[in-house]
Parts: C-alpha cells; sequence; structure tokens
C-alpha cells in the first residue's frame, strides 16, 4: 500500500462514525416521538376517557409483560442487531397506524403490536451496546455511552416537540406521520450497525431460562429492581397527567416547547448519569427522586402551580434512573442471557406500570387531574418509606453473578 493509499485509509477512519456513532444516529432520529405534546388531547379529542387512555397504557404494559422473555429469548438466538430491526420496523408500522384512528378498540390493537416492537428492541439494544463496548473498548463505558445515547434521543426528541406542537395546529394526526419519516432514518442506522456474534455457550435453552432470570432475585439486583420497577411505573402513569394539567396554564400549541422543555431536562440528567452513578449511586438516586416526587406531588394540593415543577422533576427522575438501573444490572450478570435478563427487568417494570396505569387513570376521571396528582404523590410517599428500609440491601456492591461466561477465577471466556 502506498503512502497515499494508507493517508486516505487513515482519513477514512478518523472520518467513520463507527458502530458508537451509528447507535448515536439512532438513538437520534430513531427514537423521536413527535406526537408525544398531544398524544393525550389527541385521544381526548376522539371521546376517550382519561380510564380509557390509561387503560390502553395499560395494555401496552401487559404486553411488554406478555412478550419481554419470549423477544428476550428471540434476540439471544437470531442476534441482538436482527432484533433491533425486526422490533422498530413495528415501531414505525405501529406509530403510522395510530394516526389513522381514535376508536379504542383498533388501538388497543396498535398498543400490543408497539408493545412487540417495543419488547424485540429493549433488552437487545442494551445487550448490543454492552457487548460491543465489552469487546472492543471497555464496558465501564456503558453508561457514558447509553447516557450520551439517551442525551441525544431527548434532545431531538425536544426539537421534535417543537415541531410536533407546530403542526398539530393544521391537524392532530400530522406528527403521527412525521415521526414515522424521522424514525425510517433510524432503521437504515440500524441496518448499517455490526452484528455482535453471540457464542453457541452464551445462547439460552429453554431450560436454562428459568435459572437465568433467577439471578434478578440475587440479593445485589431484587430489592433495586423491585424499587425501580415501582418507582418507573408510577412516574409513567403520572406523566399521563402533564397535558390535562398543563392546559390550564398553556394552549395546545404551546406543549411542543413545554415538551421540548422536560426532554432537556430528562437529557441533562441522562448525560450526567455517569456522574450520578459515581458520587450518588443508584440507591441514593432512587431515594432522592421518590421523596423529592412526594414532596412536590402532595403539595400540589395546596398551590397547584407547584405541579409544573413536579412534572419536570419527573422527567429529571427518569432520564437517570433507567441507565443507572441498566449498568447496575449488567454488572451483576454475566454473558449468558444477557437480553434475556435485561428483557425481565423491563418486565418486572411492565408489572409495575400496568395497574398503576389503570388505577391512576379511574382515580383521574373520579377526581380530576390535578386530585390525583396527589393521589400519585401518596404512592411515592410509600415508596420513600420503602426504598429507605431496603437501603442496606440495594447499596451493597454489584458482583458478577457467576455462570458459564463469567468464570469464577476471574479470567475472561476464551
Amino acid at each position: 500500500m502506498t503512502d497515499v493509499q494508507q493517508s486516505l485509509a487513515a482519513l477514512r477512519r478518523r472520518l467513520s462514525p463507527g458502530p458508537i456513532g451509528g447507535y448515536y444516529l439512532y438513538m437520534t432520529a430513531g427514537t423521536v416521538g413527535m406526537w408525544a405534546p398531544i398524544w393525550v388531547v389527541y385521544l381526548r379529542s376522539g371521546g376517550l376517557s382519561y380510564g380509557q387512555i390509561m387503560t390502553l397504557d395499560a395494555i401496552w404494559w401487559i404486553g411488554i409483560v406478555a412478550g419481554e422473555l419470549p423477544t428476550g429469548f428471540v434476540g439471544d438466538r437470531i442476534g441482538w442487531r436482527n432484533s433491533l430491526v425486526v422490533g422498530h420496523a413495528l415501531t414505525i408500522v405501529g406509530v403510522l397506524t395510530m394516526g389513522l384512528t381514535t376508536a379504542f378498540l383498533p388501538l388497543a390493537g396498535i398498543y400490543l403490536l408497539w408493545a412487540l416492537g417495543a419488547t424485540l428492541k429493549s433488552g437487545s439494544r442494551d445487550a448490543w451496546l454492552y457487548e460491543l463496548l465489552d469487546r472492543r473498548l471497555d464496558s465501564d463505558q456503558f453508561v457514558r455511552v447509553q447516557g450520551r445515547g439517551r442525551a441525544l434521543q431527548l434532545s431531538a426528541s425536544a426539537v421534535g416537540a417543537i415541531v410536533g406542537g407546530a403542526i398539530a395546529a393544521y391537524g392532530l394526526a400530522y406528527p403521527f406521520f412525521a415521526t414515522a419519516a424521522v424514525r425510517s432514518i433510524g432503521l437504515v442506522a440500524l441496518l448499517a450497525l455490526p452484528t455482535i456474534a453471540v457464542d453457541a455457550d452464551d445462547r439460552l435453552t429453554v431450560g436454562e431460562m428459568r435459572s437465568v432470570l433467577g439471578q434478578l432475585a440475587a440479593p445485589s439486583l431484587r430489592w433495586i429492581v423491585a424499587g425501580a420497577a415501582l418507582t418507573l411505573g408510577l412516574l409513567g402513569a403520572m406523566s399521563r397527567l402533564t397535558q390535562p394539567i398543563s392546559l390550564r396554564w398553556l394552549a395546545v400549541p404551546h406543549l411542543g416547547l413545554l415538551y421540548a422543555s422536560f426532554t432537556g431536562v430528562a437529557a441533562l440528567a441522562s448525560a450526567r448519569a455517569d456522574w450520578i452513578r459515581t458520587n450518588v449511586g443508584l440507591w441514593g438516586w432512587l431515594a432522592i427522586g421518590v421523596a423529592g416526587m412526594a414532596t412536590l406531588s402532595i403539595a400540589s394540593l395546596a398551590l397547584p402551580l407547584v405541579a409544573m415543577p413536579a412534572l419536570f422533576a419527573l422527567r429529571g427522575v427518569r432520564g437517570a434512573l433507567d441507565p443507572l438501573l441498566k449498568q447496575h444490572v449488567n454488572d451483576c450478570i454475566g454473558t449468558t442471557g444477557r437480553a434475556t435478563t435485561l428483557s425481565g427487568v423491563s418486565m418486572a417494570v411492565s408489572a409495575a406500570g400496568a395497574p398503576l396505569a389503570i388505577g391512576l387513570g379511574q382515580v383521574t376521571d373520579l377526581v380530576g387531574p390535578f386530585d390525583a396528582l396527589a393521589v400519585a404523590g401518596g404512592g411515592f410517599a410509600l415508596l420513600t418509606f420503602g426504598v429507605w428500609i431496603g437501603g442496606p440491601s440495594m447499596s451493597g456492591r454489584s458482583r458478577p453473578i457467576a455462570d458459564r461466561s463469567t468464570p469464577t477465577d476471574g479470567s475472561r471466556p476464551k
């Protein structure tokens, strides 16, 4: 190879975004949701009650619970990148069809399709990234890379929210169609990502699935997964109160700007997840988060305007909690069945979210969104007590659980 050819090859390597760059592109374009600022408004315009809207959320959670383990198992078998591609394609179909109907029964079917796509992506995305870093760079970079990816996702969503709020003024269905178009770019990015081969010894058999999921009952995982699942489930249900509460002070086109601000807060929290992990810790962040949400939500009973800071705090707590939890779980498990175990964590969050969504929806129909927010605050108060009681179990140092791919002598598998 001549000097010129070597120089050109070096230049191409420097300019090439590489797999991490492709991951960042996918997280930026592949997860934009321009419909988010007007979703509840869109469904309410079709005559759905708050109870029906949150029942749809519960149907989605149930679909996640039913699909997480089978699709995590599939991801371990067919390859994590391929699982991501199929799941992402299904979500594009889902968002397109959402813009075509506001009827409850068709939406229930669409939610189940969306849940299937989400489960194909959830465990596989994190397993693919963690293994890529472990084999090519450093697995300790997972929180940093995933946190930055999440920050890019949220930053793009902030821009998408502004655009979605603006085009919703011309038709509430338009943000759905625009979202599908942008997410198609994410599909192209996924197809360009490298596959990470899962060694035959690291693939689960059906008989091994139970023992792998038993890792979630280990002392280093069970309390923190349970506490985080309840927290994330309640945060998810509470987020559906955002639009009816905000409309007390804002018009529909302005909801995009509000959601852009929300995503900015979440992006900042996600980008600082590595700092939080080092200086506060997963248990510390969980304890601070549930106590803060309880205080703000209950205080909104006396001063309704406090509901707005509570909605901002919701995004900040959730923005950092997700990467912190996944890093903790990844550190505590081996390669064998990684996607399946991570799917089990998502299943725990979904199992907590379904009844919370149904319950909060019924409460909202009875007492209105502001009082329902205070009821959610009572739930956070109970979580605060539980987290502090379980704190000693949660705060122990993570140690990987030995399996066939994690030798007990500390050596890397061959």
